[in-house]
């Protein structure tokens, strides 16, 4: 099934890596202070609970970047046959964190040509 190959789009040690990656990234960028390296947050007002992280492109994300574009990148491709990566980011969240609210990352009037894809380094409750 489609789905649970997307469910396990990185093997696990992959997503731990990132994850490590991006936990030392927000520690040492938010210690840092400069906004420059963080991203507005849809629900923001929830303040401490939740960044939007730019990522560098360090060994572990252009890994994990390579192994889910070899899942989907038929899909994309058949959909329009080149892409551009516009933004590579980590959605950082305490466990305190209420959720967003559901929303458009882009306009679908003018934007229509972006996709958004997710994927969890962590396990999530169904909840979430």
């Amino acid at each position: 099934k489609i789905r649970d190959r997307v469910k396990q789009i990185l093997p696990q040690k992959v997503a731990e890596a990132v994850c490590n990656r991006v936990h030392q990234e927000l520690q040492a960028r938010r210690a840092e202070g400069d906004g420059k390296y963080f991203g507005d947050v849809y629900g923001y007002e929830d303040t401490g609970q939740r960044w939007d992280l730019k990522l560098q492109l360090s060994s572990e994300v252009k890994h994990a970047l390579t192994l889910m574009l070899q899942h989907i990148q038929g899909v994309l491709e058949s959909l329009r046959p080149s892409w551009q990566l516009t933004e590579l980011a980590a959605m950082c969240t305490f466990p305190e964190d209420p959720g967003q609210p559901v929303h458009a990352d882009t306009s679908h009037v003018y934007d229509q040509q972006v996709v958004t894809i997710f994927v969890a380094l962590h396990d999530i409750s169904p909840e979430r």
